[in-house]
């Protein structure tokens, strides 16, 4: 029997049974006598067991056995599921979740790959292929919402109708609204929720407040929230260092919060809404908060600002310091953080992702760190510019302003072009150079834009329009060119290069 076809299956449903049991473990940690949570901990082991040993994976389902007979005593009451037998099971779930990931990439669990694991007299499935221009790659499924599929299907059948009859003026207005019906519900397709990404910090937050000594109570606010798959996925990264900063630079430690007057338990808490043109997250803690004279310290020890401008340098623009790569205010590094590594990532990601990034703190109270998103990356508004004869496209989230350029406002200063606008120096940089085109005298207007949370002016020849775009991906070989984040088409069939600035900028 070909058990091959059944296993994105199983490695889908083993993968949510193990998320499930980080949380009802989570959840037994304050509550011991939850006797709900210890029955669906255990019927999720069993099933795991089950589902292993029909796919012929014995090793897995051994250590799913394992795990559902050491729960058995506990789900009848004979025994305690306590903070140490907690511990326990958490590490035979990480077991489990290592040697499904070993089935997934190809391996048995224990480096066995099925040599000995046969059900009904057939060798244990390996690993389908990728699936090539499907939405999940890992595991080659994807769950859509029935009703999703059944509008799809039916604005299809509409369109096919209309098509046949689209010399009359009225028709052709309704194969048009049918057009932008179809992209809608496509695109819907592509949403989902944030506890796609977003259920797997529970556990991470525990587990590095138990690393640093801490007691932390994580909430999760808005899991519903829909945003597009690819942004989402995108976000993993970001969300996580933003988490990792809580835990390790925000909150305190037991005894410094009970000094400080505050309840021995730290609190961090994700929180997503929905606005009408995107997604704002959260991440808020109530910790030690970040103290403004540590920013400005650290900042002139780095050579990063003068003595002078750093005590005239007004807070939110101190917070941004913390964003540069590499900055960071700790002198010693943990296991967790401190190496200067996070909120430049999540800076650079999120820009990337057409957002931004705003960090508000009050010393002895905590940080909130705001991402504001789009809601999909498909379509985006875009300031459309001009090179000599080329068009680009940069995006409006990261264009402060547009100005003219006359002679004399832009002087060379030790090497580089500086625009002076009041009393700030912005360095600018010529398109047609960053570009590699051809030299010119044009390029009398400057694009100010935000460039790693610092004003940085592009030179370009002519500034078109404001115009929103529908986004499309480079593929291999030209994905991750450096410069270009993708393309776009125009009305007129033009194609227009969309410019990644984080890549694109020195």
């Amino acid at each position: 029997m070909d058990l091959n076809k059944y296993l994105p299956i199983f490695l889908n449903d083993s993968r949510e049974h193990l998320q499930r049991m980080d949380e009802f473990l989570l959840r037994l940690e304050r509550h011991p006598e939850d006797q709900q949570a210890i029955d669906a901990l255990f019927r999720s082991a069993h099933s795991v067991k089950g589902m292993a040993s029909t796919m012929g994976f014995e090793e897995l389902s051994r250590i799913a056995h394992s795990l559902e007979s050491f729960l058995d005593p506990c789900r009848r009451g004979v025994q305690r599921l306590d903070r140490q037998a907690i511990d326990l099971v958490l590490q035979g779930v990480d077991l489990l979740r290592k040697s499904i990931e070993q089935v997934a990439g190809g391996k048995g669990p224990g480096e066995s790959a099925g040599k000995s694991g046969e059900a009904g007299g057939s060798s244990a499935p390996s690993p389908p292929p990728p699936v090539q221009g499907g939405v999940t790659r890992r595991e080659g499924m994807l769950r859509v919402a029935p009703e999703l599929l059944d509008d799809l299907i039916d604005l299809t059948s509409e369109l096919l109708i209309a098509q046949e009859d689209l010399g009359n003026e009225e028709r052709v207005f309704k194969f048009q609204a049918l057009i932008q019906a179809v992209g809608h519900q496509a695109m819907q397709l592509r949403m989902v929720p944030l506890q796609t990404v977003a259920d797997r910090f529970p556990r991470m937050t525990r587990d590095m407040a138990r690393q640093g000594g801490k007691e932390v109570l994580f909430e999760i606010q808005g899991r519903d929230v829909e945003m597009d798959r690819a942004l989402l996925e995108s976000l993993a990264d970001p969300l996580m260092h933003l988490l990792r900063n809580a835990v390790d630079h925000g909150i305190e430690r037991p005894e410094e919060r009970v000094r400080a007057g505050k309840p021995a338990e730290g609190k961090v808490h994700l929180e997503a809404s929905r606005r009408k043109d995107g997604v704002i997250i959260q991440v808020v803690d109530d910790g030690r908060g970040i103290d403004p004279n540590t920013i400005r310290q650290a900042a002139v020890t780095r050579g990063l600002l003068s003595e002078d401008k750093a005590q005239t340098l007004s807070e939110p623009d101190l917070l941004r310091l913390l964003t540069l790569p590499g900055f960071t205010t700790r002198a010693e590094v943990s296991e967790i953080s401190g190496r200067g590594v996070g909120l430049d990532v999540v800076q650079s990601m999120v820009q990337s992702l057409q957002g931004s990034v705003l960090i508000e703190s009050v010393p002895g109270q905590g940080t909130t760190v705001t991402l504001k998103l789009p809601l999909t990356l498909l379509r985006l508004p875009v300031l459309l510019v001009q090179v000599g004869d080329e068009t680009y496209a940069i995006p409006v989230t990261q264009v402060r302003a547009t100005l003219d350029c006359p002679p004399g406002r832009i002087r060379p200063t030790d090497g580089r072009e500086i625009l002076f606008r009041g009393e700030d120096e912005i360095p600018v940089f010529r398109l047609r150079r960053l570009l590699a085109l051809p030299e010119s005298a044009m390029s009398p207007f400057v694009v100010l834009v935000d460039s790693k949370g610092k004003d940085v002016g592009l030179m370009v020849d002519k500034i078109l329009e404001y115009r929103e775009v529908v986004v499309k991906s480079f593929r291999s070989p030209l994905r991750g060119l450096k410069g270009l984040g993708g393309m776009t088409i125009l009305g007129d069939g033009v194609v227009v290069p969309i410019l990644d600035l984080e890549t694109l900028l020195p």
